[in-house]
Order: structure tokens, then C-alpha cells, then sequence
């Protein structure tokens, strides 16, 4: 390929690429690489390549060796994360690699995709595949153990699954009065007696949520003013129902703080 052509789909190309010499520091980047980490061409030029992309405590360490390979002939592939101007982090797929040159020196060519998107993909689908295991444990155990004997653990496995680690559950009679509740306490749950949420909600509040439950079978509340939430604590709240009565059951986990 002659140098015109080359220099063309360097500069052109939609992937950062970037070219170093044997001190790994940078001769040349294109206009993909500078919009990637967000720096000028010319504040790059002359620099170590590693203190540019990778200058952050544990990824310095670990791209320097990563660069000792390439410098010493072997081609390396990977992901990891790097580092842009303003000091994001963000997940990439790395490849490197030298090519020789004329009196026994050489070049390093390396290149780097932006794979954020993929990774957020991936982190929902095993999420989701968590959130299905979690669903037929929990659904296996009530059935084997009864509410009254799987409730406990299900709870704190749901909790532990949602990051919380305190909240509480709340079991409502026919008459929409709190009856018991489930307290879960640093990752432990254990039922109180009397009911501490009876205190910090008011029976009509308790009214409104057996309402909403017994027509949606799900509430969640944000942060922004409710009052009801303001009353129970800082974070998010979610009631379910569970169980064959629709509205005799709810379940309250605030957002780890």
C-alpha cells in the first residue's frame, strides 16, 4: 500500500488509531482518536502513549504491560478501560501492534473501540438472567416452605438482589390495617412485633397503597415530594403484591443510601 493510501484510511477511518515509536511515545493520531479521549492533535504528539490513555491509578500499571508486550514484537488484543481527557473512564477493545522499519527499528500501530454500548447490553442481559434465577428460587422456596417459612429468606435474597440493605414488608389484613412486618436490618430479616411501619404510616396512607395495589399490583415511588415517601425514607419505594389475597400483602424496599 503506497504512503498516500495508508495515510488516507488512517486519517479517515472511524476507529481511533494511533501511532507510536519505540519509546511508546505518539507520532501521529487521527481525527477518530482525538474525539474519543477528547484531546487536540498537537497535545498529544510527543507524549507517552500509556499517560494519555490510561493515566489512572491500577490502568497505568496495567497498560504499561500491555505496552512492554506490543514493544517487544507480540501483537495483543483485549478490553479494558481507558481513560479521556476529562477523566472518564469508559470501556474499550484494545489492539496493538509494531511493524518494522528500515535499519532494524520499527513502528507501533494501536487501535481502540468505544465499547460502552455493547457493555451496557451485556450488563442487562445478565441482569435479566439474574432476575429470572431469582424469581424461580424464590418461587421454588415459598412453594416448598410455605410463606410463613420461606418469607425470610426470600426477602433478604430479593434485597440482597436489589441492593438493599435495609427495609421492611408489610402484611395488610382484610381491613387494610398493617398486621405484621417483615423488618430486614443489615442484610437479616426477622419479623417485629409491634409493627414499626404502623408508626410512620398513617391508615389512610395505608388505604391508598392497598388501593393502588388492588388495581395496578404495583406501586413505585420516586423521590420527587410524595408525600407518603417522605414519611418512610429518602429513597425509592416499591410495593408488590403477593400472595392469592391481591391487596393483603405489600413489600417495601428504600434504595441503598
Amino acid at each position: 500500500m503506497k504512503k498516500a493510501q495508508w495515510e488516507g484510511l488512517f486519517h479517515n477511518t472511524p476507529v481511533a488509531c494511533v501511532v507510536f515509536n519505540s519509546g511508546n511515545d505518539i507520532t501521529s493520531v487521527n481525527e477518530s482518536f482525538c474525539s474519543l479521549f477528547g484531546y487536540e492533535r498537537e497535545e498529544v504528539l510527543g507524549k507517552n502513549l500509556d499517560q494519555i490513555v490510561a493515566d489512572y491509578p491500577g490502568l497505568n500499571q496495567e497498560a504499561e504491560a500491555i505496552s512492554g508486550k506490543v514493544l517487544s514484537g507480540e501483537p495483543v488484543t483485549g478490553e479494558s478501560l481507558r481513560r479521556k481527557k476529562d477523566g472518564t473512564l469508559f470501556p474499550v477493545e484494545y489492539q496493538g501492534v509494531t511493524f518494522p522499519l528500515e535499519k532494524g527499528s520499527f513502528m507501533g500501530y494501536a487501535i481502540y473501540r468505544d465499547i460502552s454500548d455493547r457493555k451496557k447490553s451485556e450488563d442487562k442481559i445478565r441482569h435479566n438472567l439474574r432476575k429470572e434465577s431469582l424469581i424461580s428460587s424464590v418461587s421454588a422456596r415459598l412453594l416448598e416452605e410455605g410463606v410463613e417459612g420461606g418469607l425470610p429468606s426470600s426477602f433478604m435474597e430479593v434485597a440482597s438482589f436489589l441492593g438493599a440493605g435495609r427495609g421492611g414488608m408489610i402484611e395488610l389484613d382484610e381491613n387494610r390495617r398493617i398486621a405484621r412486618e417483615l423488618s430486614l436490618s443489615g442484610g437479616m430479616a426477622s419479623f417485629q412485633v409491634p409493627p414499626g411501619a404502623a408508626s410512620a404510616i398513617s391508615p389512610g396512607d395505608v388505604e391508598q397503597i392497598a388501593g393502588y395495589l388492588w388495581e395496578r399490583g404495583k406501586i413505585e415511588i420516586g423521590s420527587r415530594g410524595n408525600r407518603t415517601e417522605s414519611r418512610i425514607c429518602p429513597g425509592q419505594i416499591r410495593f408488590l403484591r403477593y400472595g392469592a389475597n391481591l391487596f393483603s400483602s405489600s413489600l417495601c424496599i428504600p434504595e441503598v443510601q
